[in-house]
């Protein structure tokens, strides 16, 4: 498929850039994981050849409900002012129906946006009609393109709450701070007609907060008297209005002021192993509590107050028992004290099942002996996967997937069956003991053929007989964290399986670009030395080669008049194949001061800056420039174009304005809640 050429007036090009960062604070649950044991994810439909030299992603297996489908092709479909523009004729169809409009992304991903959520635990299949949506494309073997998928259900990730201080300060005043976390969005209608609150059996009304996304959800009584017996705050969801597998229940106890005491002890072990004493209210902070907690076996541990806890932190064993005791004389903030001792026995649970491999990176040169390491601590065995990436495809693996290869990477590879095949899969039987981290070694020479060089994908996983000792999944609240608990059907996708891209090679490759020069050298990675005669290639992101050049004795291949953005940079020498993709390999100069300016054959300079350099989605970002000419000066009200292009080269915003005084623009927008992370680039035309 072709990609129809438009043409109109051409704009001078500054020669500046602004990158700027969106990091996401926030998730949704990635497709593809379970949300209880009974949901099954919808079958994937399979697709023909035609499709997969056409069509490089489609949406299936389980998404959130307010996630659009998207189809992704190949190749660019429709020209740049056609992008974000809803399209007139219906060429979606949903079995069951789905209210919406069919919108291009970007020129080469269209998207079906509903007007309303999906309903949850719904599975929904559909086709996209190829023919009424590009009717001049009649030679294509592509007619229609058939679609599945399920919507997440609604689940219950926390509830938690505490008594903090009233604001009128008073002893006999208390606040109740509340916090409840979904899977999926909802309306604070929704939450609040399946919440009761009483206290001591009486309904009592909270101020309620959402936020932006609509999953969490933050409660307050501001005020509650405390009386000389003590009072009960009982909070209550029922499942139905919101669509949950199941109801919770929890109980917080108000002390009156004159009674202090410990109300329970909770163990902790994320990075810091230890146990929280929590008190019935505020600590009085300027006591010194050293002395007042023992602990037997002794260890060396260290203490620190927070409001209404003691957090004590030491060298303590995962699966061992302590006996902890808070000795009396322990004083609150209105003064009373601890009268009697607490004692109570924690046992710190045995470290939970968990792999990881041992350096992030990417690169794995000959010298390594071709070994990937990786940690294991309670797993029995793993299950090795190997799939090689054809030299041919790896342009379109590019574009989908991404090259993190962070050491706990839990993100699968996209797209990974249509731009490579498995070579190698085995089982590895661990010698790990209880508790004990221990470190193995993935020899890839006996798991690819000697000698083949190139891009592969490996990925560890485990199952839940795997563990140690085995762990069986619990019904649905017999958990504490959704993520974290082992238990828990979260963790499986969040902790047993990792991936890692590997590309075996011994070139390494450094690119510098300014303008339309670019400069790439080459290096061997087992003698640090230049590499002469590699053939080096600027692709763009549909994979097609800008310039090819071929570097010198000294490793160097200069590029001039390079008018297209390059996407990734190919290297082949002999057998030897090596890339380097720009947003995701570049330095990190934040704490350089690499600061100067680039002049262009117009003599145009741009100064841009934003009000801050990382952002979450949603956020509201603030960009100005500063234009100045040869002369120095700038036509007053001369407009200026804001191109914003996203992490996957997909153009999210174009704005013109068209007042400006002495040469200073300000533009403002604001990010949506499901953008993409990573580096984002705005483009300035004037």
């Amino acid at each position: 498929m072709e990609k129809r050429e438009s043409y109109g007036k051409k704009h001078r090009k500054i020669g500046s850039w602004a990158g700027l960062a969106i990091i996401s604070v926030f998730f949704l649950l990635p497709s593809g994981c379970n949300h209880t044991a009974k949901q099954k994810s919808a079958q994937k439909p399979t697709y023909s050849i035609e499709t997969a030299k056409e069509i490089s992603h489609i949406t299936s297996g389980i998404i959130s409900s307010s996630e659009p489908i998207r189809i992704r092709f190949v190749h660019p479909i429709v020209d740049e002012n056609q992008v974000n523009s809803p399209l007139k004729l219906p060429v979606f169809h949903f079995s069951p129906e789905i209210s919406g409009h069919a919108v291009w992304q970007d020129e080469q991903t269209l998207a079906f946006v509903s007007d309303h959520p999906l309903s949850l635990g719904q599975s929904y299949t559909g086709k996209l009609d190829v023919a009424a949506l590009l009717p001049s494309q009649k030679e294509s073997a592509l007619k229609e393109i058939d679609l599945a998928f399920q919507v997440a259900k609604r689940e219950l990730v926390r509830l938690d709450g505490s008594f903090t201080a009233a604001q009128t300060g008073k002893a006999s005043e208390a606040a109740f701070e509340g916090t409840i976390d979904f899977t999926e969005p909802c309306t604070i209608d929704m939450v609040k007609k399946s919440i009761s609150l009483d206290l001591d059996g009486r309904d009592i009304r909270a101020v309620w907060m959402m936020r932006e996304d609509q999953k969490r959800f933050t409660f307050t009584i501001p005020s509650i008297s405390r009386e000389k017996s003590t009072r009960t705050l009982v909070v209550r969801i029922n499942s139905e209005p919101l669509g949950l597998s199941t109801g919770m229940e929890r109980k917080f106890l108000l002390e009156p002021v004159k009674v202090f005491k410990v109300s329970r002890f909770e163990t902790f072990q994320n990075g810091d192993r230890g146990f929280a004493i929590i008190f019935s209210d505020r600590l009085d902070m300027k006591q010194d509590i050293n002395g007042f907690i023992s602990v037997e076996p002794a260890v060396q541990f260290t203490m620190k107050k927070s409001a209404s806890k003691i957090l004590v932190t030491g060298s303590f064993k995962p699966g061992e028992g302590y006996a902890i005791t808070a000795h009396k004389g322990i004083s609150n903030i209105w003064g009373a004290r601890l009268k009697e001792a607490a004692v109570h026995s924690v046992t710190f649970q045995n470290l939970n099942p968990s792999i990881q491999f041992v350096k992030d990176g990417i690169f794995l040169p000959s010298s390594n002996k071709q070994n990937v390491r990786f940690t294991a601590v309670n797993v029995r065995k793993v299950k090795i996967t190997v799939q090689q990436v054809f030299s041919s495809t790896l342009g379109q693996y590019l574009q989908v997937a991404e090259t993190n290869a962070q050491k706990t990477r839990s993100d699968n590879f996209n797209e990974s069956d249509r731009v490579g095949v498995k070579v190698a899969e085995q089982t590895l039987t661990l010698s790990g003991k209880l508790n004990d981290k221990e470190q193995y070694a993935i020899d890839m020479s006996k798991l690819i053929r000697k000698g083949t060089l190139g891009m592969f994908l490996v990925s560890l996983s485990f199952q839940r007989e795997d563990m140690i000792p085995e762990t069986k999944a619990a019904s649905y609240g017999n958990y504490t964290d959704w993520y974290n608990d082992p238990k828990a059907p979260g963790y499986m996708w969040r902790h047993a399986r990792i991936y890692k891209p590997v590309l075996v090679t011994d070139i390494g490759l450094t690119h510098y670009g300014t303008g339309k020069h670019h400069v790439v050298i080459a290096t061997d990675l087992l003698s640090a030395g230049p590499i002469s005669g590699v053939t080096v290639e600027l692709r763009s992101y549909q994979d097609q080669i800008i310039q090819t050049a071929v570097t010198n004795r000294r490793g160097k291949a200069e590029f001039t008049n390079v008018n297209r953005d390059v996407y990734y940079v190919r290297g082949k020498y002999r057998d030897n194949t090596t890339f380097l993709l720009n947003s995701a390999m570049a330095w990190n100069v934040s704490s350089f001061d690499v600061g100067g300016s680039e002049v262009n054959k117009e003599n145009l300079r741009a100064f841009v800056f934003t009000d801050r350099g990382v952002y979450r989605p949603g956020d509201e970002v603030h960009l100005s420039l500063i234009v100045r000419n040869e002369e120095g000066t700038f036509p007053e009200n001369h407009p200026v174009t804001l191109t914003l292009t996203n992490p996957k080269q997909q153009v999210a915003l174009k704005s013109t304005l068209r007042k400006g005084k002495d040469g200073f623009y300000v533009f403002r927008f604001t990010t949506a809640e499901n953008d993409p992370t990573g580096v984002w680039q705005a483009k300035i035309t004037a």
